[in-house]
């Protein structure tokens, strides 16, 4: 089913009918579609393929769709990843527990194929602007640590210049200075040393 530049989405329901439900309404969109059973397969397919996004039914066993949510949240790998709940509850509180675990978006069963389509879309399109956002700004923060680095290298260049020519001629004497001293010590007496150094 992998198709190339499409978004890979993973699709959780404990309930095989409900896998295959979507499975069979997205199928024809290409997608690349990921199927989990329940919670603790959706956290691990979710870490393993980071998918673009995730349909995840809240009424699951052992660990619901809310918990679920919340772990991604949690998760500074995962957390980004879109998540649209999709369950048969269709009350107020619900939702806002859904809206309390992290999801971005509720679609209700029974599931009306161009709803959930157009919402796909919608949450999949916001979501490569945001990778080309972050994408954006790494590059010109990489762009920005060049440019200074290239001051850097600049003011080290022009550092050593100055230096080497500041010291150049002080550095020169005593290189001339010792030199003479270490060839000639022997045969002059302490006044011409004096007077050798005073002239350098």
């Amino acid at each position: 089913m992998s198709t190339i530049n499409k978004s890979t989405i993973l699709i959780a329901d404990d309930e095989p009918n409900g896998r295959d439900t979507l499975g069979a309404l997205l199928i024809k969109e290409n997608y690349n579609l990921l199927f989990a059973s329940n919670g603790i397969e959706t956290l691990e397919m979710t870490r393993k393929y980071k998918p673009d996004l995730i349909l995840l039914d809240i009424m699951m066993p052992g660990m619901n769709g809310y918990e679920v949510c919340k772990r991604i949240r949690a998760d500074e790998v995962l957390a980004e990843i879109p998540v649209i709940l999709v369950t048969a509850l269709d009350d107020k509180e619900s939702r806002i527990e859904g809206i309390e675990s992290g999801a971005d978006d509720f679609i209700t069963k029974p599931i009306n194929s161009r709803e959930l389509r157009l919402r796909i879309k919608t949450i999949t399109r916001l979501d490569r602007f945001r990778q080309i956002h972050q994408a954006y700004a790494e590059n010109l923060r990489l762009e920005k640590d060049l440019e200074k680095e290239k001051e850097l290298n600049v003011l080290k260049s022009a550092f050593i210049s100055i230096a080497s020519h500041e010291f150049r001629t002080p550095l020169a004497t005593i290189n001339f200075a010792t030199g003479f001293l270490s060839k000639y010590w022997k045969s002059l007496s302490g006044d011409d040393i004096e007077l050798k150094l005073k002239k350098n």
